[in-house]
């Protein structure tokens, strides 16, 4: 299997001194190769990963993957936000579209919004 990966770090802010900082990285390939009864197949799946740190408490990330057996392109991407030091809220959008004769076609859309909280004595 041959992969290489790739990471930038930045720090971030604006005008009124908000920082934050952000991560980039970028997986240029994976080749797997499988064997079965059933038959052989070759698969090169490659994907990229962002994330920005708003504030100690906002973090948005996202994960964009396209796979070459499939011929899909996935992405997810999640805010996550800490509202104290036991609870976090998360929203999550997933998406993906399949290339089936050199067109596009929407395959799935998911909206997840989960809350967890830890209650401590």
């Amino acid at each position: 299997m041959a992969q290489a990966d790739q990471r930038l770090a930045a720090e971030i802010g604006d005008e009124e001194g908000h920082r934050g900082d952000a991560e980039h990285l970028a997986q240029l390939g994976s080749d797997d190769v499988g064997r079965l009864d059933a038959g052989d197949f070759d698969q090169t799946v490659a994907g990229a990963r962002v994330r920005f740190n708003l504030s100690p408490d906002l973090t948005l990330s996202s994960y964009v993957q396209y796979d070459t057996l499939s011929r899909s392109l996935g992405t997810n991407t999640r805010l996550r936000w800490t509202v104290r030091s036991a609870g976090d809220l998360f929203v999550i959008y997933n998406h993906n579209v399949r290339d089936l004769t050199d067109r596009w076609r929407f395959d799935s859309n998911q909206l997840l919004v989960k809350f967890q909280y830890a209650f401590r004595r």
